[in-house]
């Protein structure tokens, strides 16, 4: 996570950083774990998150997504890089 944290400090001007929202969402991987191992993970990940300088309001943004939510992002994202999602926003019926 320390990574992709300075990734952002050093792409999002710092007068921005409070009103950039962050979130993390777990997917496969974190729910395949105990939950008490799980639930560790996200505390952890959460403090970092919370002294990031960044936005990050509430403990549920930084969990673990459901399989149908997983699908659902992974949609999005597929279409979004393949171009087809923003020709989808914009056709008309």
């Amino acid at each position: 996570m320390r990574p992709l944290i300075k990734f952002l400090q050093q792409h999002v001007p710092r007068d921005q950083w409070r009103h950039t929202p962050l979130q993390l969402f777990a997917t496969a991987g974190l729910r395949a774990l105990p939950a008490d191992s799980r639930e560790a993970i996200l505390a952890s990940v959460r403090r970092l998150l919370r002294r990031s300088g960044f936005q990050f309001d509430e403990d549920g943004w930084a969990r673990a997504v459901s399989g149908r939510e997983e699908a659902l992002w992974a949609w999005v994202g597929v279409n979004y890089a393949s171009g087809a999602l923003p020709a989808m926003l914009m056709r008309s019926d």
